[in-house]
């Protein structure tokens, strides 16, 4: 890797990227990991979101005010394979970011996408009030397309009650 190169550290990492590492990590389960089913019956989305350079644009509302440095402590609920994470290290924006915390995916190979891009990601169920100091409170929550999960009311309360509970107004 070049250190001090214009292209960043997770764009080269792609150039040498192992796929097995991250496809075909569950051989024993006909129906496979998340990574193996959607790489065979999405490959193009796959290809364009999970394996390319330039996989994830935040929308510009969000990107301004991250850039402005309004949002300094990020929480990324349902982070999937870390896209958030890449697009705010592509473009320098740590610098203004204090803290940041990513959790949730479907299964053990979007984690391993995480750990590719060089992201650190863990699973707690979203239920159940995160395991952070009291006094752990975020500006952002980040959350995209997860929620649909969740199938009673009572599960989106306290979903929703316990993400309050982080946010900083």
């Amino acid at each position: 890797f070049k250190p001090k190169a214009a292209e960043s550290f997770e764009n080269q990492r792609l150039i040498h990227w192992y796929r097995p590492n991250v496809l075909k990590t569950k051989p024993d389960d006909k129906k496979g990991q998340w990574s193996d089913k959607y790489a065979r019956t999405n490959s193009k989305q796959y290809k364009a979101a999970y394996v390319n350079p330039d996989p994830f644009k935040m929308p510009p509302r969000l990107d301004d005010k991250v850039r402005s440095g309004k949002y300094k402590r990020i929480l990324d609920a349902g982070a999937g394979t870390c896209s958030l994470e890449g697009e705010l290290r592509r473009k320098g924006y740590f610098k203004t970011v204090h803290n940041f915390l990513a959790f949730g995916a479907y299964d053990c190979s979007m984690l391993r996408i995480c750990a590719e891009r060089g992201s650190i990601s863990f699973q707690h169920n979203w239920l159940k009030p995160l395991p952070v100091c009291a006094s752990c409170k975020f500006d952002l929550i980040y959350q995209w397309a997860g929620v649909h999960h969740m199938h009673t009311v009572e599960e989106h309360d306290g979903f929703i009650s316990g993400m309050l509970a982080l946010l900083e107004c």
